[in-house]
């Protein structure tokens, strides 16, 4: 025969490359619902934070950049001592400076700074409010009214640096302290997949405790604390793996010196995403097998049925190490039995070893299928013990393609989190210079700038870095303080959608790397997924299931699903005798076969 020749019209790059399926995450985490569902998630976290920073005692709270230094420096109570004279310095030399504004200070000045100095920075701040409203009366005579506001604006600068300066010693609580933590390292996170950085600096992070105190240590101009390193960009800054790492040292700041405040805050996130995070999971298994929307209220039914599973899942990791854990502790004390414990510790080595090995074992697993388990749930409708078992089957069945999946998630994220944050902040531009320009007639030039306008004494310019930067009072008049409330919660929840943008994208790209694995693991159609419907069985269908007809010769028929619900699987009666394909029908006197062949199929007609 002559070869044809064949016109090549498409590929379907999907096949062709799996991985390609991962760029869908984008589209499925920018749905309205998910959205919704990620920024609730986001309030109720950042509340219930909130809540337990406001009940905590003062004696726990951070002290500075302390969950920066944890990762650095090998003597944290040394560096909270350091670290508490250089605050107690600059207070004093704040308070020096509000001296030469005017304020007189008190004989024990020193004394209360040692001993109360958190009331101290209030005061002051206090203080400089005062300060300045006094030296903008004293220029209120001068008749010219731009060379008044000139004039007030220079004198400003000055005491809205000071306040600056003081603002920044204010306590924070331990939730704020790691949030804010988190964020910078994830900033870090983003700029390093940006650039394909993804092992910069990884020595010097691990290594970063055992240098602490070596010759050549830089110091702060004061003396009193040595200069923590903070995350730099660029392709020469710390790279994707090591702000992974810096984000696991956050959480082991919090859970070691802050043991119960952890549990309380991390037991309520687990409960609280485990129903936010479960229903966008479900969202987008629907999506990418069925492409199918179903409403918020179905999806939070749907966690909420599974809800056990999903706090399970996580935990089983956790059970399964501390109970070895404590294996190993019980074999510790037997050791520590004098004359004995050396010669059965020694012999019975080998059980202390293989301990070791099952806690590798499962912390490495729960680090490369730990994103699967809640997709699991949400596609196969299982428990939490399933779940684990398919997240860490898969991860080790496949590890290069797990990994290799999560770098296309952690770059493709990276961008879309960055990107976010450009949309936000250039809407954020445009809303407050159009505004500001509005209110033309409005001068404030206490807020540093001779013709600014009221726009800009309650909303502070955005940038990059800090797309919410705090609001200084001075410069500010009437009801301007109210409004700048107002004006930084709305804010906030611009803000918090990009952050909902990024968590509905880690779920949905989850989902995705989970169907993906599924199938070249098990050999699972994409299309296959748990679906229910009210009163009845639940099962995993595919909706490309064909029906057989009323006299069909294939398998047994299922009712094809409806686009727009989620409806099981329905079977139907079994094929006529006459067919071909099926067995004969055993004899019953009391019904003949024809009788039989007379009714109908199913309860809707005779074909599906």
């Amino acid at each position: 025969m002559l070869e044809q020749a064949t016109e090549l019209r498409r590929i379907h790059w999907q096949e062709c490359f799996s991985f390609t399926r991962l760029l869908d995450a984008f589209k499925l985490a920018i749905h309205p619902s998910k959205l919704v569902l990620a920024v609730a998630g986001l309030l109720v976290t950042a509340l219930w934070g909130g809540c337990l920073d406001l009940c905590w005692p003062d004696v726990y709270r951070p002290i500075g950049d302390e969950v920066n230094a944890f990762w650095q420096v090998s003597d944290l109570d040394a560096w909270r001592a350091e670290s508490q004279a250089a605050q107690g310095a600059l207070l004093s030399d704040a308070y020096r400076r509000l001296t030469q504004l005017g304020y007189s200070p008190p004989a024990d000045l020193d004394k209360q700074i040692e001993q109360r100095p958190d009331a101290m920075i209030a005061k002051a701040l206090v203080e400089v409010q005062d300060l300045y409203e006094a030296a903008v009366r004293k220029l209120s005579g001068i008749e010219d009214e731009v060379q008044r506001c000139r004039q007030v604006a220079e004198r400003a600068q000055a005491y809205r640096a000071l306040y600056a300066d003081l603002a920044a010693m204010k306590p924070r609580g331990i939730f704020r302290s790691l949030v804010s933590y988190e964020h910078t390292v994830l900033l870090q996170l983003a700029d390093a997949a940006r650039s394909l950085n993804f092992t910069g600096q990884l020595q010097e992070v691990l290594a970063a405790r055992s240098r602490w105190g070596e010759e050549g240590d830089v110091r702060s101009p004061e003396g009193h604390s040595r200069m923590l390193i903070h995350p730099r960009t660029g392709t020469d800054g710390i790279g994707v793996l090591p702000s992974l790492l810096l984000m696991v040292r956050g959480v082991q700041w919090l859970v070691t010196r802050h043991v119960v405040y952890a549990v309380l805050l991390l037991g309520g996130m687990l409960a609280i995403w485990a129903l936010a995070g479960g229903a966008i999971c479900r969202m987008a298994a629907l999506n990418v097998a069925r492409d199918e929307r179903i409403p918020i209220k179905d999806a939070l039914v749907f966690a909420r049925r599974k809800w056990i599973g999903l706090v399970g899942a996580p935990l089983m990791p956790v059970g399964m190490v501390a109970a070895v854990g404590i294996c190993l502790f019980v074999g510790g004390l037997v050791c520590s039995v004098p004359y004995l414990g050396e010669l059965v510790g020694g012999l019975l080595l080998f059980l202390s070893l293989t301990g070791g090995v099952v806690i590798a074992l499962v912390v490495v697993g729960a680090i490369g299928g730990g994103s699967l388990m809640w997709p699991a749930i949400a596609v196969e409708g299982s428990d939490a013990f399933d779940a684990m078992s398919r997240s860490y089957s898969y991860a080790y069945s496949r590890p290069w393609r797990t990994a290799f999946y999560s770098a296309v998630l952690v770059v493709y994220g990276a961008i879309v989190y960055l990107l976010a944050r450009f949309f936000v902040l250039l809407s954020l531009k445009f809303a407050r210079w159009f505004l500001s320009a509005g209110a033309f007639a409005t001068e404030r030039p206490g807020t540093g700038r001779p013709f600014a306008t009221k726009i800009h004494a309650m909303w502070a310019n955005p940038t990059p870095e800090d797309l919410m930067p705090s609001v200084m009072p001075i410069g500010q008049q009437g009801w301007e303080a109210g409004g700048a409330m107002l004006v930084q919660l709305w804010v906030f929840l611009l803000v918090l959608t990009a952050a909902g943008l990024l968590v509905s994208f880690c779920f949905s790209g989850a989902t995705i790397m989970y169907f993906l694995l599924r199938r070249k693991v098990d050999a699972t159609d994409i299309e296959e997924v748990f679906v229910e419907e009210d009163g009845e069985e639940e099962s995993t269908v595919s909706p490309a299931t064909v029906t057989a007809g009323a006299g069909g010769t294939g398998p047994a028929a299922v009712e094809a699903p409806r686009a727009g619900g989620s409806e099981a699987a329905r079977p139907a009666p079994p094929a006529s005798p006459a067919s071909p394909a099926s067995p004969a029908w055993p004899e019953r006197p009391e019904t003949p076969p024809s009788a039989e062949r007379s009714e109908p199929a199913g309860p809707t007609g005779p074909a599906a």
